[in-house]
């Protein structure tokens, strides 16, 4: 097994990263701004597109940085290298479709690890060769480094992409605008290479060494592991304040004077996009640079960036190109085409304003601590604060203290510029603290005093003023809570009260009480616990004087609408003290109750009804009126049931079941025994009567004496029911012969039976379903004994009917 090689230092791979540039600097001649642009993006991880007419080797310098940059361990590049062209699809960059994973489960998921997103680096050939969807594609992933396939997402391990054009930036932006400007955002450098040298001694190098023969080989190598060490040591590198502003100011003040010099020239779009997320990348830039320089040129510096750094930043904002001299030669040629001079002039100008910019910023940069404490307004700071000191309003002392605490964390750039905050805070808490101790402070001085403790928890320096302005707050909110208790359960004593007072004054006091539980969110676990338990005490406490008032104030009106209006009151009042103690249910139920038993007992002891069903809608409706009092009907009707007993059993004693019927031959044959049974039997009340009861039931309990009643009396309509239809059979059968001789009888037997419509009532009238209903009516009761003899006995019939019938079709249809 090969051993690992040691990790090295940063003083080797500094060494490493100065020979391995200078090694290509010397090839490659007047490139020193796309050189540097390339090292400040491999530090700092990002990308560069390289623009300029054929013939001026880009593509043999990308892939010459990046084909040598190896694995220390196996001595191989992380490199992905791709010429795209009109038929370049996704695939051929985020890698092949996994068709196992296609055929198995229907869903496209790509083998990132064989695309670009699988190597460190990346080397994209006539990147705008490919077509718009393409390049879109490009974009996402050279900035998130991820894939989205569907609910995964695949994380990439590219860290810089070197990308190449023959196309002139002018003729990227006339084919699509927006393309260029999302390259603009998410590319860190963007350089051109001109098609001539700037120096004669530059072509007559480049001839003599084409003399010699072959181009040179390249000796020197630089790993991923070195490259990895200096990248850790860029972020590492510390960036005071100072130059944070002085960064931030550049930024603006380059944005401003390039909008400026090509608002009137649309074919000079900027290199650079101002956004958040391209100032966020300058900071990076500006870590690498400090590495940049260490490695390069001074190793013994700090890595701290300074102003000095700043210069550095002028390869991540501007086009790269010649330098000023070289430009300002090439644009007197008068060789060069309209293109390439259009890219040349936007070189010049970006770097005269970013000249412009640079020395705007150094001038002003003794200003910085001034210009931040005008900024800041620490004077009015401590102004407002005397001013709260000498009236305390709490409105202006919690604002003041949202905007000490906004100015203080992570506080000024300058630490001159924090002391006049500090002060202005430090007389803040101190008012805070005094209008605390006061008699009563109210809810807006509890919120302002938590919100200067908030403040003082944020800062540093407030230290020492925390602990005696928690214990205040904290003895204020002990004091509001049983203040608030009080108040609520003097309203027993008060002289004009009402419903909708209590109501009103539950509400008022769970507001209080919600505000003063915001303002102990600031004090210590244990504190918010102890003040929570006195809150839950003080609510029960109020919300059962208040409802102790309640039947004092409840008294029944005559009137419908004024008993709903107070019924109403009522119901809002629960609401408000279950909404203050959850404990509070049932204060309607409680007062309502009595009224209501009296409206239910009235209501039972006057209804009238000839039916079971009759009756079932009159408690439905009863019921419905009780619910809409709140109120639960089923113990109600069931403590009055006994109201409407004697009614009830007066009623299902007149139910009398009819005789049964003997229907002599001639009416069992001519159909005269079906009138008869329909006249009798069709109203079947005791039927109806217990297939009703249940529903009854459900309202109220009901006597034992009732259902025995109706069971009994639907048992002996049962019998009459099924003894007649024997009876009629018998006739049937006596009229038909026994066993017909031949199909001419049968047929005419079949005829008889027919005739008497014995078969209609049975089966299309469905009396036989009728009477197994009622059966099962009778069974349900408690009543299966007596049950059983009459289903026997008509399963019976049923039997002797079907195979008479069968028996006369049979031979009916026999030849």
């Amino acid at each position: 097994m090969t051993p690992t090689p040691p990790a090295p230092s940063f003083e080797q791979a500094a060494r490493a990263f100065r020979a391995y540039f200078a090694e290509l600097r010397a090839l490659y001649l007047e490139r020193e701004a796309l050189f540097t642009q390339v090292e400040l993006a491999l530090l700092s991880r990002e990308h560069v597109l390289v623009v300029g007419p054929p013939g001026t080797a880009k593509s043999a310098l990308c892939a010459a940085v990046l084909g040598r940059i190896v694995d220390g361990e196996t001595g191989a590049p992380s490199l992905f290298a791709k010429q795209l062209s009109e038929s370049t699809v996704q695939t051929d960059l985020v890698g092949p479709v996994d068709f196992k994973v296609l055929t198995e489960t229907g869903r496209t998921r790509h083998l990132v690890e064989e695309g670009m997103l699988g190597a460190t680096h990346a080397f994209l050939d006539e990147v705008f060769d490919g077509r718009d969807m393409l390049l879109r594609a490009i974009l996402n992933a050279l900035y998130e480094r991820e894939l989205k396939q569907g609910r995964s997402i695949a994380v990439g391990r590219t860290q810089s992409v070197l990308m190449t054009s023959n196309r002139y930036l002018s003729e990227v932006l006339a084919r699509s605008p927006e393309l260029l400007l999302a390259f603009a955002d998410r590319i860190g450098f963007v350089s051109f290479v001109p098609r001539t040298f700037v120096r004669p001694d530059s072509r007559a190098t480049l001839l003599q060494r084409a003399s010699e023969g072959p181009q040179p080989r390249l000796h020197a190598s630089l790993t991923l592991q070195q490259l990895a060490l200096l990248q850790e040591e860029a972020e590492r590198v510390a960036v005071p304040p100072p130059v944070l502003e002085a960064l931030e100011h550049l930024a603006e003040e380059l944005e401003r004077l390039l909008a400026a010099r090509t608002a009137q020239l649309p074919e000079l779009l900027p290199t650079k996009t101002f956004s958040q997320r391209s100032l966020v990348k300058a900071l990076w830039v500006l870590r690498a640079a400090v590495v940049r320089d260490c490695a390069l040129h001074r190793p013994e510096r700090a890595r701290v960036a300074g102003f000095e750094d700043l210069e550095s930043l002028r390869a991540y904002f501007l086009l790269g190109g010649p330098p000023p001299e070289g430009v300002e030669a090439l644009l007197r040629e008068g060789r060069i085409d309209a293109r390439e001079r259009a890219q040349l002039e936007r070189v010049r100008l970006e770097h005269r304003a970013f000249d412009e910019a640079l020395a705007h910023v150094r001038a002003a940069l003794g200003e910085g601590p001034a210009r931040e404490a005008r900024a800041l307004h620490g004077l009015a700071a401590q102004e407002a604060a005397d001013a709260i000191a000498r009236s305390f309003e709490p409105g202006a002392a919690t604002a003041l203290a949202a905007t000490l605490e906004a100015r203080l964390v992570p506080g000024p750039r300058y630490a001159e510029n924090r002391a006049p905050l500090l002060e202005a805070a430090r007389a803040l808490l101190s008012a805070a603290r005094e209008a605390l101790a006061r008699p009563q402070p109210g809810g807006d001085v509890l919120a302002a005093g938590a919100r200067a403790l908030g403040l003082a928890q944020r800062a540093p320096e407030l230290a020492a003023e925390r602990a005696p302005l928690a214990a205040a707050l904290e003895r204020a909110l002990e004091a509001a809570l049983s203040g608030a208790g009080a108040a609520a359960q003097g309203a027993a004593f008060e002289s004009r009260r009402s419903l909708a007072q209590l109501a009103l004054r539950a509400r008022e006091l769970a507001a209080e009480l919600e505000r003063l539980r915001e303002s102990r969110r600031t004090l210590p676990e244990a504190v918010q616990a102890r003040l929570a338990r006195c809150e839950q005490r003080v609510r029960e406490e109020a919300a059962s004087a208040l409802a102790r008032c309640a039947p004092a104030l409840f008294e029944a009106p005559a009137e419908q609408s004024s008993l709903d209006e107070a019924v109403a009151q009522l119901h809002a009042l629960e609401a408000a003290l279950v909404a203050l103690a959850p404990g509070q249910q049932g204060l309607t139920a409680r007062l309502l109750a009595p009224l209501a038993r009296a409206k239910v007992e009235a209501a039972l002891a006057g209804v009238v009804f000839g039916q079971l069903g009759e009756l079932e809608q009159h408690l439905r409706a009863l019921a419905q009126s009780l619910r809409r009092w709140g109120l639960e009907p089923t113990e109600l009707l069931g403590g009055c049931a006994h109201v409407l007993g004697p009614h009830l059993l007066a009623h299902v004693q007149t139910l009398q079941a009819p005789p049964a019927l003997t229907p002599s031959g001639s009416e069992a044959r001519e159909g005269l025994a079906y009138s008869r049974y329909r006249d009798a039997f069709a109203e079947g009340p005791a039927a109806r009567e217990l297939a009703a009861l249940p529903a009854v039931r459900a309202y109220l309990p009901i006597d034992a004496e009732v259902g025995a009643q109706l069971s009994r009396a639907l048992h002996e309509e049962l019998e009459a029911r099924v003894a007649s239809l024997e009876a009629w059979f018998g006739r049937l059968r006596e009229a038909l012969p026994a066993a017909p001789s031949n199909r001419r009888e049968a047929v005419a037997s079949f005829d008889v039976l027919i005739h008497s419509r014995f078969p209609q009532l049975l089966l299309r009238d469905g009396e036989l379903a009728r009477l197994g209903s009622a059966l099962a009516l009778l069974e349900a009761e408690g009543e299966a004994a007596r049950a059983a003899p009459l289903r026997a006995r008509l399963e019976s019939l049923q039997g002797a009917f079907e195979q008479l019938a069968q028996a006369l079709l049979e031979r009916g249809a026999a030849p």
